[in-house]
């Protein structure tokens, strides 16, 4: 599995975690639909433009994406 492949199933992971499976696979397949259309586009900003991260969601530090 390619190291792109792996960081999407990752951050799957994360919002399945977050958000439930219902809405993260919405999340994920629009991650894949933003990286066709932007292939330059690292994947950290991809992620950060369909779930752009709150400082005060991970105040605490428990809880971090990356």
């Amino acid at each position: 599995m390619a190291a792109h492949d792996v960081a999407i199933q990752r951050q799957a992971t994360i919002w399945t975690a977050l958000y439930g499976p219902a809405r993260a696979a919405v999340m994920i397949g629009e991650l894949i639909e933003l990286g066709a259309a932007e292939p330059a586009l690292d994947l950290r900003a991809a992620v950060d433009r369909i779930d752009p991260e709150e400082v005060a969601d991970y105040e605490d530090f428990v809880a971090t994406r990356w």
